[in-house]
């Protein structure tokens, strides 16, 4: 699975007609290979928008790209909305906890996503890897009001890596931080392994969300 990170910086007299105008995607339901897209403001910068969108394979979103993205985007009128934008792709590794509707309960039972994105040292990305199979994973797949959550790898950088997270609520959430998070960060000794670490935090918009209705 394919996992597309985007993240805009919106010009602030223009926010409210990219929240309107980012609605207009939900017409990807109908796209080959889509299987869903969530999004919101994030809690750090009040002007910047992260979106992220799910497909079958790599061959289903380049099809998307070369054939579908460009008309809806135009007609979206988006593109006059923010100043900046940041587009990466990752690949799926791993699911938790594991379940094959995971972008389901993502979409339909999340209000509140957590994202780390972390590049990792050449030498410790075995070590980090298997710290998120065996610690990270089940530590945060037994954490009340943890709706499920996803692994992934850089398409382009072998030791860049996207951990996304979704919650019950922000609540639950703040549990997490407060109870277990430093004990998980004990455990896989993270920031040995890693070079940079960021951290995203956003609540769903519920209009952003695009859930797929045909089969794939």
């Amino acid at each position: 699975m394919i996992i597309k990170s985007i993240s805009c910086k919106v010009k602030e007299e223009h926010k409210d007609k990219f929240y309107t105008d980012q609605q207009k995607w939900e017409v990807l339901y109908r796209v080959k290979g889509f299987l869903g897209q969530f999004g919101g403001w994030s809690q750090t910068d009040k002007l910047k928008a992260c979106i992220y969108s799910f497909w079958v394979s790599e061959q289903h979103y380049n099809y998307f790209m070369k054939e579908v993205h460009d008309p809806i985007f135009i007609n979206s009128g988006q593109g006059k909305t923010y100043y900046s934008i940041n587009v990466q792709l990752f690949i799926e590794k791993i699911a938790f906890p594991s379940n094959k509707y995971i972008i389901n309960q993502l979409l339909s039972e999340t209000e509140f996503m957590r994202i780390a994105t972390v590049q990792v040292k050449d030498e410790k990305v075995k070590h980090f890897e298997e710290m998120q199979r065996n610690v990270w994973n089940i530590g945060m797949s037994n954490a009340e009001g943890m709706q499920g959550g996803m692994f992934a790898s850089s398409i382009k950088e072998d030791n860049s890596f996207l951990v996304l997270s979704g919650w019950k609520n922000e609540g639950f959430h703040q549990s997490y931080v407060d109870n277990i998070l430093p004990e998980l960060l004990r455990r896989s000794n993270a920031k040995m392994d890693a070079l940079i670490i960021e951290g995203e935090q956003f609540k769903l918009e519920e209009t952003w969300s695009v859930i797929p209705q045909l089969k794939i």
